[in-house]
């Protein structure tokens, strides 16, 4: 949830409310956009315990990202520098795989959300994701060249 503080500035982003799932940020080059996505990183790894969000980190142009790479804090426990296609195909199936267990573990255990899950078995019973993709446009437009992932 993005809350609003005086003249229209951001005064806090809080993660994992029901209206805050997903997320785009753009802007003109040089507009900010990654100094804005390694804040979120930062504030991430200040605020949160690792138990408590996973940082899935991809990096289409293969620079934003790399100094995690390198120095990897244990927040991320996914971090990739690739961009070819195949790449894409093999995270996105891999996605898909994923978030169907997760989906599957909630049926089962009655509940419908992570905070649901979490009520019944603790804070750190199942961690956040949070996925952040620099360089999005290369994801999409390798989905778009192909019919099984549009």
């Amino acid at each position: 949830m993005v809350r609003t503080g005086k003249n229209g500035g951001v005064s806090n982003l809080v993660i994992g409310t029901s209206t805050s799932t997903h997320t785009l940020i753009t802007g003109n080059t040089s507009s900010g956009k990654s100094t804005f996505l390694h804040m979120i990183i930062s504030s991430i790894i200040m605020n949160y315990h690792p138990d408590d969000v996973e940082l899935w980190l991809v990096d289409y142009g293969k620079v934003e990202f790399n100094e995690y790479y390198q120095h990897t804090p244990p927040h991320v426990r996914f971090i990739s520098l690739e961009k070819s296609a195949e790449f894409t195909y093999s995270f996105l199936d891999y996605l898909h795989e994923f978030f169907s267990k997760r989906e599957k573990l909630f049926e089962a255990e009655g509940v419908t959300s992570i905070q649901g899950y979490r009520k019944k078995y603790g804070k750190l019973s199942l961690p956040r994701v949070v996925l952040i993709v620099d360089e999005c446009h290369n994801m999409t437009q390798h989905v778009q060249q192909n019919p099984d992932y549009r």
